[in-house]
């Protein structure tokens, strides 16, 4: 995996925070260098956040999850449909 410095205006801030996957900075163009720098100059904080984030992305975002968290939707679309036209 590949580590990420993120600032919190990113989308996916929250993500990274949550699972260690990288290092969330203020949003300056100094944070992000120092991000980076930490990062660099670090090897096995580089490899920790990698395996996380390289675990993170296998379980939560693999094919068949991504596909489970799909048929979920559905399902639950098909039974607000059902309940709609049974009230209608």
């Amino acid at each position: 995996g590949c580590p990420v410095v993120v600032t919190p205006e990113v989308g996916a801030a929250p993500i990274v925070e949550e699972i260690g996957g990288g290092l969330v900075v203020q949003g300056s163009p100094h944070a992000l260098a120092e991000g980076l720098r930490k990062l660099i100059g670090d090897p096995a904080l580089r490899a920790a956040i990698g395996k996380r984030a390289s675990e993170l992305v296998r379980t939560r975002y693999s094919w068949d999850a991504v596909a489970e968290k799909m048929i979920e939707v559905y399902r639950q679309t098909i039974k607000v449909c059902v309940a709609e036209k049974r009230h209608a």
